[in-house]
């Protein structure tokens, strides 16, 4: 019994949705196919091709002539005359279709594209999500202090400013000294600038307020967050000049819950890691991180083997040690290496003994 291949794509590879197949042109004009076929076999060859294409595994048809006539949307009786020309490369599999090599490369190519722009978009709606949940969570913590910031704050501002909650506990109580006029007030002077101009007066960015423009609320103690060791790190990283340092940063997230991961150890991690960095490389959080693993797990360092005994370096060392063992001054006519090596072999002999025992 003959041992079939296994099928050349995988039982899921499904190319729904894929309007083109890849085409090497070269490939196809110097084909055996295209040189022993007719027009008419060709075009079957070439519509078979283009078939497997959608089958599912991909690059694959049925070995049945009454469906492979079908798909070359020929009679049975025209079918077995091309068939020979048509199904050139083809190759039976062990689950009972034929397969094309070079249609199977081109599908498992395409496959692999696919699932990598899926997971691309997965990875991008991910980001997305954590970038919302970090906004909500930086303004929640700001209302929980009192300060109320427009929602086209930047992302580095609303964190500056939570880091600056804890840096200045009185940062509260400073801002508010600074505003001059209520929430209502300004509400109603907004609606009578738009009677006069109008227009709508859209707030500017955070950035571009005065602090007049900063609204704060009253304090709330009891919802008031604790500002997140991430958003610290980010912030302490930003300070030295780490580009892209941002609390939303996957390594950044992941150092915010290690307490291993002081302020100490990034300013070391810092200094290593600009010593490798070529002239006018920048500084960023993924640069950092291998250099911040090395200095949380440290590699053992390798023991040195000190040699407490060099009889095999010298003559009389090698005489010394084969007195020792037994073998007094050597054979007659044995060289020093020779009889160095049977004094190791005889050390390695006791040595594996006094394991045994």
């Amino acid at each position: 019994m003959i041992d079939l291949p296994q099928p050349l794509t995988p039982a899921d590879c499904d190319l729904a949705g894929y309007r083109w197949m890849p085409l090497d042109v070269e490939r196809v004009i110097d084909s055996d196919t295209f040189g022993l076929s007719t027009g008419d076999e060709f075009k079957t060859a070439f519509r078979l091709w283009a078939k497997s294409w959608k089958q599912v595994p991909a690059a694959s048809l049925p070995n049945d002539d009454k469906l492979l006539a079908h798909l070359a949307g020929l009679e049975p009786a025209t079918w077995k005359k091309r068939k020979a020309v048509a199904l050139r490369g083809w190759i039976l599999c062990s689950d009972g279709r034929l397969y094309h090599p070079v249609i199977a490369q081109k599908a498992i190519e395409a496959m692999d594209k696919r699932e990598a722009y899926v997971e691309r978009e997965q990875n991008q709606e991910t980001r997305q999500q954590r970038y919302r949940e970090r906004r909500r969570e930086l303004f929640a913590v700001l209302r929980g202090r009192g300060i109320v910031v427009s929602k086209e704050a930047k992302m580095d501002e609303l964190e500056r400013l939570v880091a600056s909650l804890q840096a200045s506990p009185s940062v509260t109580q400073s801002v508010t000294g600074d505003v001059t006029r209520d929430v209502t007030h300004d509400a109603s002077a907004t609606a009578k600038e738009k009677d006069r101009t109008g227009q709508d007066s859209k707030p500017k960015p955070l950035e571009e307020q005065s602090p007049a423009q900063t609204k704060v609320a009253p304090p709330a103690d009891d919802c008031s967050s604790p500002v997140s060791r991430s958003v610290e790190i980010a912030v302490y990283l930003r300070q030295r000049g780490v580009v892209g340092a941002n609390s939303m940063n996957p390594n950044i997230a992941t150092w915010g819950d290690d307490a291993r991961v002081t302020n100490e150890i990034l300013d070391a991690a810092i200094s290593k890691a600009r010593a490798s960095l070529t002239e006018g490389a920048q500084l960023g959080p993924n640069y950092l991180a291998p250099v911040v693993a090395d200095l949380l797990n440290p590699k053992p360092a390798k023991p040195v083997v000190k040699r407490f005994d060099d009889w095999d370096r010298t003559q009389e060392g090698i005489k010394r040690k084969a007195r020792e063992l037994g073998f007094g001054d050597g054979r007659q006519r044995e060289s020093w290496d020779e009889l160095k090596a049977r004094c190791w072999d005889e050390i390695k002999r006791r040595e594996a003994q006094g394991a045994a025992a």
